[in-house]
């Protein structure tokens, strides 16, 4: 008997989740538009309002009569306006709250731009007042231009202040471990390179070439091979191994110390060969000078394109023919170079001249 009861009560609760889930599908499918409610019927307690198909799959009745309680009418009227005022409640705060947030947002980029223009010097966070929950700073101009406010105040909350002062102390443990990490580093890369220091002087290796690139274990390993040493200290075979990507970077490393040095052994012939060509020319013009020519030397302004300044020696006696023109071009640094040395030599002199005065003067007042 106890069991049929309990399968009559499972089929019951079976039944009525069914015809729920029944309804449930046909508001989904069945849209309608509702009308105003009826007033409160005093004889049957209950209030009415007529729902008329708006939308729906076939199935969907033209017209259904909803009724309720009165009781279940006032108390949905008074949700009803409790849920308005909630909604209105919480835009006014949402409001509010915009409104404070744009508020501090110009705040901030006044105090940015009045920071980059005006330098203040500020005082230390005070104390949390439990009343206000809050904190302020106060900041005094130090240097600025016109317009820069002599002081001013920043209020946060409490709250605010102990999450800024905890990220500040999590950034400074974060850069001392940084510094200490870098510093041990440091250490133990030296102490490694003292080793090997030691190891080099006391071991001579031939080494062979790099392998090529084993794709695996993206690598390129060489074999070095004891020259020059003791058994005892230096090991007979060395295998060193780096990454591809290292050994690449290695090799553009030494294209670019051959071009510098290539380039720096062309500039320092290029300048030899200008000196020389400077040298004889000077030469030239001193045994015309000594035969009584005597000339005006004039130079061109760098010439940025061909980077070469001319200089030239126009006589200005006309009486000897072996007295001629001549020009010749050199760079523009050697040209610099010159012209630096002698300026020195020209400052050289002024000053000999100048103590010379003084030496005099000091020796007639004795």
């Amino acid at each position: 008997m106890k069991n049929v009861f309990v399968i009559f009560v499972v089929v019951l609760v079976a039944t009525a989740a069914a015809k729920k889930g029944w309804k449930l599908r046909q508001r989904q499918q069945c849209k309608y538009d509702k009308s105003a409610w009826s007033d409160c019927d005093t004889k049957t307690n209950t209030v009415s309002r007529v729902l008329t198909l708006k939308s729906g799959k076939e199935g969907c009745q033209q017209t259904q009569n909803q009724t309720i309680t009165c009781d279940r009418f006032e108390r949905l009227q008074a949700w009803k306006i409790k849920k308005a005022e909630n909604r209105r409640e919480l835009q006014e705060k949402k409001h509010q709250r915009k409104e404070r947030q744009q508020e501090m947002k110009e705040n901030k980029q006044l105090v940015k731009e009045q920071l980059k223009r005006c330098r203040y010097e500020h005082s230390d966070w005070s104390e949390c007042d439990q009343a206000t929950n809050t904190a302020t700073r106060n900041f005094t101009l130090s240097e600025g231009e016109q317009g820069c406010e002599q002081s001013h105040t920043i209020t946060i909350t409490c709250d605010k202040l102990n999450r800024i002062q905890a990220w500040k102390a999590k950034k400074r443990d974060r850069k001392q471990k940084r510094i200490d990490e870098k510093l041990q580093m440091k250490q133990e890369r030296k102490e490694r390179r003292k080793l090997e220091k030691e190891q080099r002087l006391k071991c001579k290796y031939d080494k062979e070439d790099w392998s090529e690139c084993d794709n695996t274990t993206n690598t390129v390993t060489r074999v070095m091979t004891l020259r020059d040493g003791e058994e005892e200290e230096c090991e007979p075979i060395i295998n060193v191994t780096i990454s591809c990507l290292k050994f690449e970077r290695i090799q553009q490393w030494k294209a670019r110390k051959m071009e510098r040095k290539n380039e720096k052994k062309e500039n320092k012939m290029f300048i030899r060969k200008q000196k020389n060509m400077w040298k004889e020319n000077k030469k030239i013009v001193k045994e015309q000078r000594r035969l009584g020519c005597s000339f005006d030397v004039t130079f061109s302004e760098c010439d940025p394109t061909t980077n070469m300044v001319t200089k030239s020696y126009i006589p200005t006696t006309d009486d000897d023919d072996s007295c001629e023109n001549r020009s010749f071009e050199y760079s523009c640094d050697l040209h610099e170079r010159l012209m630096e040395k002698k300026r020195k030599r020209q400052d050289k002199r002024v000053n000999r001249k100048i103590n010379r005065k003084e030496f005099r003067q000091q020796r007639l007042l004795i």
